[in-house]
């Protein structure tokens, strides 16, 4: 199983500030619509932490400081993504219990794909003009949220792949510090090659 979680409030504190910084940064950084950070890191954040309230403090800290200085939209709409991004939490919880951790971590990231772009294509149908009321202005929207979901999915399974990759390596290195203060491990030949 992947263990990746950090040994001390500091170091649960200074992952959370780089997660906040993440989503805030690729929200606002030039990126394709929707291929941000915000569900893998609400998967990675309920997997590393051992409170799920820090990991939704990251998720809503990291959504409202961005959604500032992007600025705000429909309350209805914003409600939805807000909702369907904490609701990632769920999946990086079931895959610390050790329940097929990858199928978890990754499954989730497919599914919260689809959910969130159902949820939220809902909520635009149902909060904002543009669509007439009825199954029609639903499916519409459903229709015109369709090169977005996309964009979702790669997102999600690039950041996903990415932050525990990352994860996976810095709790490796920090687990075992004697690989780099070690002269001998370091000229080893089996090293160099």
């Amino acid at each position: 199983m992947l263990k990746i979680e950090a040994d001390s409030a500091a170091q649960n504190l200074t992952i959370a500030a780089l997660l906040v910084a993440l989503i805030v940064a690729a929200r606002l950084l030039p990126h394709p619509p929707n291929f941000a950070p915000v569900m893998a890191v609400a998967i990675f954040a309920a997997f590393v932490f051992p409170s799920v309230r820090l990991g939704a403090g990251v998720v809503l800290l990291g959504l409202v400081l961005s959604d500032l200085v992007v600025g705000t939209y429909t309350a209805g709409v914003m409600a939805s993504v807000y909702c369907m991004s904490i609701l990632c939490l769920w999946f990086g919880r079931r895959a610390r219990s050790g329940d097929a951790s990858a199928a978890w971590v990754l499954g989730g990231s497919v599914v919260s794909a689809f959910a969130f772009y159902l949820v939220t294509n809902a909520a635009v149908w149902a909060f904002t003009p543009y669509y007439e009321a009825g199954v029609a202005g639903l499916v519409a929207s459903w229709v015109a949220g369709l090169p977005f979901l996309k964009w979702t999915l790669a997102g999600n399974l690039v950041w996903t792949v990415a932050l525990f990759s990352v994860g996976a390596s810095v709790a490796r290195f920090v687990r075992t510090p004697e690989l780099v203060r070690s002269p001998e491990l370091v000229r080893s030949p089996e090293l160099v090659r």
